[in-house]
């Protein structure tokens, strides 16, 4: 769309874009200024719902399922807009913004599946999960663009997003059927005051920060940044 100013309908995507130093300026800049309090917004509510997961017993299934249904509206608001083409690119991405945010987007996702696959195994086990965890991401992330490239390039947009869209109602009927918690007793009620609570986030980030035996708060730390500043070279 930034590159199509005057289109009415999805153009040929075969065709050179009309200005592509303006059209990369613009998402660039309406992306920045629109991401901004995204990500800050989805740490808070991933935060406030692991928080409630604990609280209610470790119950997993619903915060990993959470995050599903946010994708499959995301996919929905996209389809629509590859449709009516003429809808502003500012509404596109406050849509997408929208339903990443309220669900937790893929901070809550990483890290009730991370604390699932934690409850379920042992301290054999454990660290060889997360490495399969961590490792899944990396391997579909190439493979789901190459594909995504070829429907994209051959059946345009709305082709592209229903396949998502399926993939995403699949997982979420998956989940469903196959991910069983194991409920620990509630010792007492949860307290919605207590769960939406900001200064937890802080308490969460001084978990970081604290003594630990050997190397290991050194480590931890060092293992975070290189973690970030991988995550920022990939973004830019």
């Amino acid at each position: 769309k930034a590159c199509r100013f005057n289109a009415t309908q999805e153009p040929d995507l075969t065709t050179a874009c009309d200005d592509e130093k303006r059209g990369i300026a613009y998402v660039a800049y309406t992306h920045s200024i629109l991401n901004l309090p995204n990500t800050p917004l989805m740490i808070l509510i991933a935060t406030f719902m692991v928080k409630w997961s604990d609280k209610a017993g470790k119950r997993r299934k619903p915060i990993i399922l959470m995050p599903l249904i946010g994708v499959m509206f995301e996919v929905i608001f996209a389809s629509l807009h590859s449709y009516f083409w003429t809808w502003p690119i500012v509404f596109v991405v406050l849509t997408r913004n929208l339903c990443k945010t309220l669900s937790g987007g893929i901070i809550l996702f990483h890290s009730s599946t991370a604390l699932f696959v934690t409850d379920h195994s042992d301290e054999k086990s454990r660290m060889a999960r997360m490495g399969v965890l961590s490792m899944i991401p990396h391997f579909g992330i190439p493979l789901s663009s190459l594909v995504a490239g070829y429907i994209l390039r051959t059946y345009g947009f709305a082709c592209s997003y229903l396949m998502c869209l399926v993939l995403s109602i699949i997982s979420f009927v998956l989940g469903i059927i196959l991910i069983e918690d194991q409920p620990v007793p509630i010792t007492e009620p949860v307290k919605i005051c207590n769960i939406m609570n900001p200064l937890g986030v802080l308490g969460t980030v001084k978990v970081l920060f604290k003594k630990r035996s050997g190397r290991k708060r050194m480590f931890l730390l060092l293992l975070i940044i290189s973690k970030m500043a991988v995550n920022f070279s990939i973004t830019g």
